[in-house]
């Protein structure tokens, strides 16, 4: 089996830094690793192509130019590389020398992540996880526990600064919003307050200061724990109160997230074609309705002529009570394992998808048991495009689906089912428009 090591155990920024520095041991390791999985993929007929990392942290020149090349020392003869922009260096720069490129972004609303913000301010808030390891700091000073208590106050920070920079691109205009916002431009000097009186105490943990630097230190914390909890979840006039009656209300706006992807793509790209790499939702969210907004995005991707997209996830041991069993996350498509793998209903299905076309895209408007395909023909007569319609599920048990072409192609489904729609032209270069309908 192949080990990745990390040269910093827990520095989480100075190993992204080693592992796409070209030429050092780290990245040598990891480029082994991307080659030992495209060789044992090698004959797989399903693979679409390869992501060298996914959520790339950060990302510099060659890195992906060294997965190329690692997949090409695996067999592979100029396989697709999806690449995405990284997290720090946001900066979108098409890599030099790789033949197939498609742009893979990523796309969660913020409106979802109001969840798990929301319980993990309540646990540090109103469960004690921003004020214990303060307390346990004070009655043990050590690097131990102060570096406990940082980490915590840090993550809290963290917090407090994702919802602001959301809700200031919102451009709320509310007295709650508004007093949040000024509170949490306020946490870098909380944090500040927090490191000094900790230091303080370390350097002289029995003296007379010290007992004073703890009694200060635990007033500090205490005031942010009241002040925050106060603002976010006072019954009724709170912040997240405030939020969970608005926020649903609003329009999905997905058409705006994927003319980014598109502009992004061609301005960065090189033109790339543009896959939604990943995109999901909570589906008890309480800040967004999830099953709209899937379906909005993938319209949205669809209609701006997207070469696909890809839903996460598919979480096999999802149940009810653990939900995905990482990160808060409730993403899963179905109920898992536990629930028999039904469908929840953020699932995607019963919407015509184009498998292949033979001939170039010109408009694509997609729905659930409904759809229309827009192409010009290929140069060849008898050419044909694949769209995938299963009848049962996007019609329902017993009902059929019409399919309605005009211009010169003939279409019907694959004989021996009724989920593959065959269109064969009957002439070359010439608009055709398939319309599925239930």
């Amino acid at each position: 089996m192949l080990q990745i090591q990390a040269l910093i155990p827990g520095n989480v920024n100075a190993n992204f830094a080693n592992v796409m520095q070209a030429g050092g041991a780290l990245q040598a390791q990891y480029m082994k690793m991307v080659q030992s999985v495209a060789a044992a993929l090698l004959n797989e007929t399903g693979v679409m192509g390869f992501e060298i990392m996914n959520e790339p942290f950060l990302l510099l020149p060659g890195f992906n130019e060294a997965g190329a090349k690692a997949l090409a020392a695996a067999g592979w003869v100029d396989p697709i590389v999806v690449v995405e922009a990284p997290f720090a260096n946001v900066t979108k720069v098409r890599p030099a020398g790789i033949k197939n490129i498609v742009y893979g972004p990523h796309h969660y609303n913020w409106r979802f992540i109001l969840d798990p913000l929301e319980t993990q301010l309540r646990y540090w808030l109103q469960e004690g996880g921003l004020i214990n390891p303060v307390k346990a700091f004070a009655d043990a000073p050590s690097e131990k526990t102060m570096n406990d208590m940082m980490h915590h106050f840090t993550f809290f920070h963290n917090a407090t600064s994702v919802l602001a920079l959301n809700l200031a691109a919102q451009s709320a205009d509310n007295a709650v919003v508004a007093n949040f916002m000024d509170n949490a431009a306020k946490m870098s000097d909380y944090s500040a307050q927090v490191q000094s009186h900790g230091n303080a105490i370390l350097n002289s943990p029995g003296s007379l200061l010290a007992a004073i630097e703890k009694g200060v230190l635990v007033a500090i914390v205490t005031l942010v724990v009241e002040l925050f909890n106060g603002i976010c979840f006072t019954p009724a006039i709170g912040l997240f109160s405030l939020l969970r009656a608005i926020l649903p209300l609003l329009p999905p706006d997905t058409d705006a997230a994927v003319a980014t992807m598109v502009s992004d793509a061609k301005s960065a790209y090189g033109g790339a074609p543009v896959l939604v790499g990943e995109f999901g939702c909570n589906a008890g969210a309480a800040y967004l309705h999830c099953d709209t907004w899937t379906h909005s995005l993938a319209s949205s991707a669809d209609a701006a002529k997207a070469t696909g997209w890809i839903q996460w996830a598919y979480v096999p041991q999802w149940s009810d009570a653990l939900k995905d069993v990482f990160n808060l996350e409730d993403l899963s498509v179905t109920t898992g394992v536990s629930g028999g793998y039904a469908k929840r209903q953020t699932f995607i299905q019963g919407r015509p998808l184009v498998r292949a076309l033979a001939g170039s895209l010109t408009a694509l408007t997609t729905a659930v048991g409904k759809g229309t395909v827009q192409y010009v023909t290929a140069g060849a007569v008898g050419a044909v495009s694949e769209i995938f319609f299963d009848e049962a599920v996007a019609c329902g048990t017993g009902k059929t689906a019409a399919i309605a072409v005009q211009g010169s192609a003939s279409c019907a489904y694959a004989t021996g089912g009724r989920s593959l729609v065959l269109c064969s032209s009957t002439a070359a270069n010439v608009n055709v428009t398939v319309t599925l309908s239930c």
